[in-house]
């Protein structure tokens, strides 16, 4: 069907071409070499059904031995434990009887990716759709408006739930996309990428999530504060080590506002703080969240909850989780 764009409405010109005018073997052409003209009668099929069937069959499997037809079914059907793709085989005894199983259990080592083969004959599957089919015919019937009322909302979750899938692809794909500028910029003069690199762009992201995290807390923005937590863990970074970099994080700050009420200036103070001097401005500001008797009570909670961790007393994911809570929970007296 894929060269059968008369369907469509269209007239190929130039398909076949013979070698002489004395042969009687008919030789295809390249399809460069067609002379399409467009919309000279009336389509059979529209543009969007064609479409659909070009995109079915680019997965069709054509067996070598001359069987030949794929089946109706082909290329339609997933397994419901695992969602591979389930291939039709025809038993080899005169019959060809179609049947259906899970791609994924033959692989090895066998059953890891999938328990079991789920063989199933495509005539079952067949009569399974015959009579859904049937009753939803007869359930449009009986109550068309439900049956309109209730396709439409189906067909809006599945959109909904298809946007929403999509939108996280793109997010991750923009995050992926983001982070290999970074390494490109931060290796701009290097020929090879190495590994050093890479863990050292890690661990500047890791940064600065802290520093949004604890920016989160001192707006009281609890919501975010969590979400940012979540997000490392999701990135496999450990929940003490996240603790750690919180509170180094809040004895920056504490340093920092002391050193402003003494008159420093932001060259001394980016040297004395260990970090860079671009960043002592965006920090005085954050240090602007929190009262100091805050800042040296959160650094005191946490000594207080590390050692908790250590002697089993608490989860360590639990104690940073409460550490992040109780700060970001609600306005405290400076």
């Amino acid at each position: 069907m894929d060269r059968w764009r008369e369907y469509l409405g269209h007239t190929v010109n130039f398909k076949t071409r013979k070698k002489s005018y004395k042969s009687k073997k008919t030789l295809l052409n390249p399809e460069t070499e067609w002379k399409i003209f467009e919309n000279t009668h009336e389509a059979i099929i529209d543009q969007e059904t064609f479409d659909n069937v070009q995109r079915i069959r680019a997965n069709v499997r054509r067996y070598p031995d001359g069987w030949g037809e794929a089946h109706p079914l082909t290329g339609l059907m997933y397994c419901a434990d695992c969602g591979g793709k389930m291939y039709v085989h025809r038993v080899n005894n005169g019959k060809r009887d179609p049947q259906f199983t899970c791609s994924q259990y033959s692989k090895y080592p066998i059953g890891s990716l999938c328990p079991t083969q789920h063989r199933i004959r495509a005539e079952a599957v067949l009569t399974l759709i015959t009579d859904m089919l049937r009753a939803i015919a007869e359930y449009s019937k009986n109550d068309r408006a439900e049956f309109i009322r209730t396709v439409q909302e189906t067909q809006a979750a599945q959109q909904t739930a298809d946007i929403s899938k999509k939108r996280k692809r793109l997010a991750a794909a923009q995050k992926r996309a983001g982070e290999l500028e970074k390494l490109i910029c931060y290796t701009m003069d290097k020929s090879v990428i190495e590994a050093a690199d890479v863990e050292a762009i890690a661990t500047e992201q890791t940064t600065n999530r802290i520093f949004e995290m604890v920016n989160a807390i001192a707006e009281h923005n609890q919501r975010r504060a969590l979400d940012l937590y979540y997000d490392l863990l999701t990135l496999k970074e450990p929940p003490m080590r996240i603790m750690y970099l919180i509170t180094r994080q809040f004895q920056i700050l504490l340093h920092l506002r002391d050193m402003a009420g003494k008159g420093f200036d932001n060259q001394t103070m980016a040297q004395k703080a260990g970090i860079p001097p671009f960043a002592v401005k965006r920090n005085l500001t954050q240090a602007r969240g929190f009262g100091a008797g805050q800042l040296r009570q959160a650094l005191e909670d946490g000594v207080a909850l590390e050692e908790a961790v250590k002697t089993g007393r608490m989860n360590d994911q639990m104690a940073v989780e409460l550490f992040i809570i109780r700060y970001s929970a609600a306005k405290q007296k400076k």
